[in-house]
């Protein structure tokens, strides 16, 4: 039986779906993703102006379940309605349901590279290896001159079989044909790749979510560091509506965190001269956001010494923030200060053309799409 879904030859990225490392073809999937408190599809396509998006769709999955029941039918034909070509789809995994560790091995005796790493993993899961569906996206020799010369390491990502099972039978009452699940951080990659280069310097990608964030260090060779945190927007949002009376407004949450956000920690005192009474609205969001902020941070701190203790203790090119940390005034300036490190927040649309057709603007401020441009990226070589 074969358990990775993916076979590597050490030392590799997997970089399917990569421009640049390996090409384009006319035609690109349709992305979904179910999770999250969210269901979103988004689809690219080739135009005279480069890469651009297609069809976009985003709702509520409480809109969608009080519209037509927990599966949500008539969603699946308002996204078929919504200017998306053919059935081919690839689908996120849930970040709650994923198991990810580094693990160290040793090739023994006639074992294969693949028998060594479930071998290791069996060591680390949460359930049987038997009822496990491993990936492996990178897998580095060890370089350090006391390791045995067979000696190798990985980032591992687990999931149980049966959620596999799962998200397969949900994904078929949409009527599309999912050729492709796929984990977050290497839609992350993907998209980090297309809009920036990856050199021998490694970054750290910060992807918040809704519910979840992903922090990820790499470099153009592998994957250094890797985790996901139970930390999201919805946890800033959260204490903001309940210290300011915003309950059920996320457009007006999102709108205060653009103005005010973190930008107290910046403003000089004659800003705050100028701002007169508004001083006081943003030394608030500013209480309010940065216990939250500063858990992240700590997880960032977390990740960047483990890479330093495997002995590489590199000099990290920039920091990079996808998903809902666009949406706070702020962000960049609080964690460069607090990490020492260049901090930018990175536009996905910067790259790729929003295109008229899919009605980008009518997708909320409040709903950005990192991680479904970078799952849309991926090639699907029968597509």
């Amino acid at each position: 039986m074969k358990w990775p879904l993916l076979k590597l030859p050490p030392g590799l990225l997997r970089t399917d779906g990569i421009p640049g490392l390996s090409g384009f073809r006319t035609r690109y999937p349709i992305a979904l993703d179910l999770f999250e408190g969210e269901i979103q599809a988004l689809q690219l396509q080739k135009t005279v102006k480069g890469l651009g998006v297609k069809a976009i769709f985003r709702c509520e999955a409480e809109e969608a379940a009080e519209s037509s029941g927990a599966g949500g039918p008539a969603c699946w034909k308002r996204i078929r309605k919504s200017g998306f070509s053919g059935r081919s789809a690839v689908a996120h995994v849930p970040a709650q349901d994923i198991s990810v560790f580094p693990i160290r091995f040793q090739i023994e005796g006639r074992e294969t590279l693949e028998g060594a790493i479930v071998r290791e993993s069996r060591r680390h899961l949460p359930f049987q290896i038997e009822e496990a569906v491993l990936d492996y996206p990178c897998v580095t020799p060890c370089t350090n001159g006391s390791e045995a010369a067979e000696s190798y390491k990985a980032i591992v990502i687990a999931v149980h079989r049966e959620k596999i099972k799962e998200y397969l039978a949900e994904m078929e009452k949409t009527g599309f044909i999912v050729e492709a699940l796929e984990y977050g951080v290497c839609s992350l990659i993907r998209l980090h790749s297309y809009l920036h280069t990856i050199e021998s310097e490694p970054v750290i990608l910060c992807h918040i979510g809704r519910k979840n964030s992903i922090i990820t260090v790499a470099n153009r060779e592998s994957i250094l560091g890797q985790r996901t945190i139970s930390f999201g927007f919805d946890a800033i949002s959260d204490r903001i509506a309940s210290n300011f009376g915003l309950s059920g407004n996320l457009r007006g949450i999102v709108s205060l965190l653009k103005k005010y956000g973190l930008a107290f920690d910046q403003e000089t005192k004659t800003d705050r001269k100028k701002e007169g009474e508004n001083s006081g609205v943003y030394r608030a969001f500013y209480q309010v956001i940065t216990p939250r902020v500063d858990e992240m941070i700590h997880e960032v701190h977390k990740l960047v010494s483990y890479v330093r203790a495997e002995g590489q203790n590199p000099a990290f090119k920039a920091i990079y923030f996808y998903g809902y940390g666009a949406l706070i005034n702020g962000l960049e300036a609080y964690v460069e200060k607090r990490m020492n490190i260049p901090v930018k927040s990175s536009d996905p649309f910067s790259g790729i053309n929003p295109g008229k057709e899919a009605a980008v603007d009518e997708i909320p401020q409040g709903a950005p799409v990192a991680l479904m441009m970078g799952l849309a990226l991926r090639k699907v070589p029968w597509v």
